[in-house]
């Protein structure tokens, strides 16, 4: 049985410049399923914005590619669902007075001074270069009078969205048609086990499971991209795509890599509270881009004024988060658990330009913005925090690396406004076309933890009920507001959580469904961990037991790491001079 999904005849017999061989080496007994393995150049663990650029990218650069992902091409992951718009610095687009560096004291003062210098360099210095790249790959960008206009973004100093019309949705599937063309080998339907790494501590490839058949298989590779997306699916609430739940970060850090910043996570503002249907859909931030937009509460005040007088709709994510927050917890949200976002006198063709497929989902639950406010919530959205990497993707670990929202870094605190999709997009290409130049074949791979156990047709009820407790943990402990007791409790529970995931014994058709849980906790306990250790508040961060910002003690990251016997480190590590220089300047302004 083949679990290589989509692999085109004219390509099964495509071998990479490298001398990669495409087809499978051989088959064997792994829990009683076939485990079919293959090898490659480059592997890569996802297939949204950024793994989908990065296979692109090895493919360009002469490797042969394997990329797997748990969805369809085109349509799998939070890239999908996003709004599609890119922040970026382009000749003949931004306003003259714009520049790289104005963009990187942006992200230095969304970021609340936390990110990597070197990064938000790279990437604000690359995002014009990734414009071009998407248009190159046929992916649209609006246009008025035949040239890209920039759009105002909350947080940005100028004009500088570029967007493409029809959002995440039209860009992935123009990007999956592409990816079908390129020679990469796409596998659809496979849950990620574990990464693997040989005697040397090398990672060398993965081990999956395709959904549905519950077949196992074995990819070597020289080198591995992650890019499996966020954690969003770890809280009761969240915008992500299902599947998108941490998974990424716990597979880097049980493979060796260090992760950073993980107690930053970002809540938008504006997920969908009512009808059912909707609930955690994300109504699209740029709706709030707009100066017509107004959020009221249920006195119809427009509450921000006591929150951010002078931005009121366009503060940060943080504070407009934090802010309804309080709204709703103090009684004076809706019914639902939201508040109103009132779009009734926002021109209706614009917002149809930047959010149709959303618009057009809103029509469908029978409700029409240009006559009634809809109902809006705080949900999980995006982690800042990721495995530390350098401005290639490369992580601490050989054989590693890390694109999208699986890199640390890039965010700090907060993430700015669209800065996502050009992460994606500049790491995505970074990443795949390093990889690509791995040399070394690593040696033989170490026994999979999650490769021998017993079988029980009821751990399926034991890991849906310890899923659905990781994420009663993260909401109640580590949601937007936090205390060290509620912390303190929620690593008791995910302590016990871990050795009730150890106990568990599961079917053969079960295997990725197990290690999922095992490295959902391994994520909450580095995220709680890291929330406890940053005694103050900072961008998405905020202790109710330290509600002041902290530059004396706190300018400074958290790093966690893997350590001897399975207990996880957590370091204080200072930010760089030029951060700390950029911090004192903005208190003095």
């Amino acid at each position: 049985m083949r679990v290589v999904r989509r692999l085109r005849p004219e390509a099964q017999g495509v071998r990479g410049d490298r001398g990669a061989r495409p087809a499978p080496l051989s088959c064997r007994l792994m829990r009683g399923g076939i485990v079919e393995e293959i090898r490659t150049d480059v592997l890569v663990v996802g297939g949204g914005l950024a793994g989908t650029l990065a296979a692109l990218a090895a493919r360009e650069e002469g490797a042969d590619v394997c990329i797997a992902m748990k969805g369809e091409s085109g349509l799998t992951g939070n890239s999908a669902r996003a709004g599609g718009v890119f922040a970026t610095i382009l000749e003949g687009f931004s306003l003259p007075d714009d520049s790289v560096e104005t963009m990187v004291a942006d992200n230095f003062r969304s970021g609340w001074f936390m990110s990597d210098p070197a990064l938000v360099r790279a990437v604000a210095g690359e995002s014009g270069a990734a414009i071009e790249r998407l248009r190159a790959h046929v992916v649209p960008f609006l246009e008025k009078n035949g040239r890209m206009t920039p759009t105002k973004l909350p947080g940005h100093t100028y004009p500088r969205g570029a967007r493409v019309p029809g959002g995440g949705p039209r860009m992935m599937r123009v990007l999956g048609a592409r990816l079908a063309q390129s020679g990469a080998r796409v596998l659809e339907g496979m849950s990620l086990i574990g990464l693997l790494r040989d005697g040397g501590g090398r990672v060398v490839g993965a081990d999956f499971q395709e959904e549905g058949s519950g077949v196992l298989l074995r990819l070597h590779a020289r080198a591995t991209v992650l890019a499996m997306g966020g954690l969003g699916g770890m809280y009761p609430i969240t915008t992500n795509a299902p599947g998108v739940a941490g998974v990424g970060y716990g597979a880097a850090l049980n493979a060796g890599a260090r992760l950073r910043d993980m107690e930053f996570v970002q809540f938008t503002p504006t997920a969908m509270a009512h009808p059912p249907q909707l609930r955690g859909r994300n109504s699209g931030g740029m709706a709030l881009s707009f100066p017509e937009a107004r959020m009221r509460n249920n006195q119809n005040e427009r509450f921000m004024a006591r929150y951010a007088p002078d931005d009121m709709e366009h503060a940060k994510r943080d504070i407009l988060s934090r802010a309804m927050h309080r709204e709703i917890v103090e009684g004076r949200g809706t019914e639902n658990g939201g508040l109103y976002l009132d779009l009734t006198k926002v021109p209706y063709d614009g917002l149809r330009d930047v959010m149709g497929e959303i618009i057009d989902d809103f029509e469908a639950a029978g409700l029409d913005v240009r006559k009634e406010p809809i109902e809006i919530a705080p949900a999980a959205h995006s982690c800042m925090g990721g495995a530390v990497i350098d401005t290639n993707g490369r992580t601490d670990v050989a054989g590693l690396f890390a694109a999208g929202e699986n890199g640390g870094g890039l965010h700090g605190a907060n993430r700015l406004a669209s800065g996502g999709l050009t992460v994606c997009a500049v790491m995505g290409d970074r990443a795949g076309r390093a990889a690509a130049h791995v040399e070394g074949e690593g040696g033989p791979p170490e026994k999979n933890e999650t490769s021998a156990r017993s079988a029980d047709e009821a751990g399926e009820a034991q890991l849906g009920e310890i899923e659905q407790e990781i994420r009663d943990v993260m909401f109640s402990a580590g949601g937007i507001e936090r205390t060290s007791v509620a912390l303190e409790d929620g690593r008791g529970r995910i302590a016990a959580l871990k050795e009730r995931v150890a106990g568990v014994s599961t079917p053969a058709s079960l295997v990725s469904r197990h290690a999922q849980a095992r490295l959902m906790c391994l994520t909450a306990e580095a995220m709680l961990g890291s929330m406890l250790m940053r005694a103050e508040s900072r961008g998405a961060h905020t202790r109710s037991d330290y509600p002041e910002r902290d530059d004396e003690n706190w300018l400074a990251n958290i790093h966690v790491s893997l350590a001897a016997g399975g207990a996880l480190a957590h370091e204080r590590v200072p930010v760089s001079d030029e951060l700390r220089e950029a911090s004192a300047r903005h208190m003095k302004a």
